[in-house]
């Protein structure tokens, strides 16, 4: 690929990612300036958890303060997720360097995930501490525990449950809902999304356009309050599953669904492991939770 479109390409897409992660690292230092100094400590003694601000020498329990708890525990994970971050920027600074000197890079292989991230929500969760409290916003938080309207097509399909109990109507989706709960990030399952389809010609006149309620896989709040639909296609192998499917992505990019931006769409191709699936939600999801 020496000398090939292929450089160009990913050096483009590497120099972007460097801008808007050197953006997000200004922003999380910003949020980490506002929130309580300290650090929480977490210690268990038989089946109960208490919760701790470890000041230098200064150790203060604040099991009962849990206002304090969850800011600290934000604190803590901002601060994951910053280094991280940084360890991510280093990576890509190193591979624009590679790039631009003609040479190779296996970015798939090379490219970290930001485990560190979800094991630190792995042990907030198992001292009883709600993580989408630590990683979502008020209005995320709020919308993530609100009823909905669902899908209530073909109940009997749903035989699958992520590991928050969400049933869905597949391996792969179940898989999905897993890595974005592990992550902290807030979705619905099949929420009702009302869609105008088209406008009607009557007599010369155009009248009142037809509305459509779809249903895609996983709507995802932003912060701001933008939503990501991610709608995963497992059976293409089925004529009705492709025409069917292939009316909702038209239905929805005529909303306003726009792919790498706040549209995936996913075959199974595309998730043959949990890394697939990290990948995805790292890139596309995690580094946009950032209020």
């Amino acid at each position: 690929m020496k000398g090939t479109a292929g450089f160009g390409y990913f050096r483009e897409v590497l120099c972007e990612a460097v801008e808007q992660e050197l953006a997000l690292s200004e922003t999380l230092e910003y949020e980490l300036a506002g929130l309580p100094a300290g650090k929480l400590a977490i210690a268990k003694d038989g089946n109960h958890y208490y919760f701790s601000n470890h000041m230098g020498r200064v150790n203060k329990g604040i099991t009962r303060n849990k206002e304090l708890v969850y800011k600290l525990a934000r604190r803590r994970y901002l601060e994951c997720l910053l280094k991280e971050l940084k360890d991510d920027l280093n990576f890509a600074r190193k591979a624009k360097a590679y790039l631009k000197a003609g040479q190779n890079v296996e970015l798939e292989k090379t490219r970290r995930l930001y485990s560190s991230t979800a094991e630190l929500l792995d042990v907030f969760q198992d001292a009883g501490l709600d993580i989408m409290r630590i990683t979502c916003s008020a209005k995320q938080y709020e919308w993530s525990k609100a009823e909905y309207k669902k899908n209530e097509l073909y109940p009997e399909q749903l035989k699958y449950r992520t590991s928050a109990g969400v049933a869905v109507r597949s391996k792969s989706e179940q898989a999905i809902g897993n890595v974005l709960e592990a992550f902290g990030i807030p979705y619905r399952y099949e929420q009702g999304l009302r869609v105008e389809v088209q406008w009607m010609e009557i007599g010369g006149e155009m009248i009142a356009p037809k509305y459509k309620t779809y249903y895609p896989d996983f709507s995802i709040m932003l912060p701001n309050g933008q939503l990501i639909i991610w709608e995963h296609l497992g059976r293409v192998d089925l004529n009705s599953y492709r025409n069917h499917n292939a009316e909702k992505i038209s239905a929805l990019r005529g909303s306003g669904a726009v792919h790498f931006d706040n549209f995936i769409v996913t075959y199974e191709s595309d998730i043959l492991s949990i890394s697939d699936i990290e990948h995805i939600v790292v890139s596309r999801i995690l580094m946009r939770m950032v209020r």
